[in-house]
């Protein structure tokens, strides 16, 4: 009863607004969505879906934390230079949510562990910064049928886009 109680605490903001609600709350709560890439976009948006209450993050990025990272970069601190952005991102995000599931994996996602390290997933979020990696989401999401956002900064210009299963628009195109 006192997790029920806690969950309900902490997201009451979330479940007054008529488009969330509760329903809408425990929808999220049994969310699976991968994020592959913590840097820049991902360390912004990372914390967000946590907070959000998504019930399981998947996380991969083979990358460690550098000081440059740091300005851009702000789930990460300076004691962490040199260490696994997954594994610190990780720690961070568990001790900020512990009712959401996070898996953190430090390796770059390639066509032979795509399978292992994304599985079954509600939505995939692109924060990478390399086109390999983005043609092989779009094949994967493609395949498995599950949408997928596409989001990349360079300087001071974005691109955003959603790719919905089984839509004829693909990222490829």
């Amino acid at each position: 009863m006192a997790e029920i109680d806690d969950l309900k605490t902490r997201y009451a903001r979330q479940m007054s607004l008529p488009e969330v609600g509760e329903e809408g709350q425990m929808r999220l709560a049994g969310k699976r969505v991968a994020v592959i890439g913590a840097g820049g976009l991902g360390s912004a948006l990372l914390p967000l879906l946590v907070g959000a209450g998504i019930g399981h993050l998947t996380l991969c990025d083979d990358d460690s934390i550098s000081v440059s990272n740091l300005p851009r970069q702000t789930l990460y601190t300076t004691h962490e230079v040199g260490r696994s952005k997954a594994q610190c991102a990780a720690e961070r995000l568990r001790a900020a949510n512990p009712h959401c599931d996070i898996t953190a994996y430090s390796e770059r996602l390639t066509e032979a562990n795509a399978t292992r390290l994304i599985g079954e997933v509600d939505l995939l979020i692109d924060a990478t910064d390399n086109e390999a990696t983005r043609l092989l989401l779009d094949r994967y999401a493609s395949e498995h049928h599950i949408p997928w956002l596409y989001a990349s900064l360079e300087g001071w210009c974005g691109q955003l886009a959603l790719f919905l299963p089984d839509s004829p628009s693909r990222y490829r195109d």
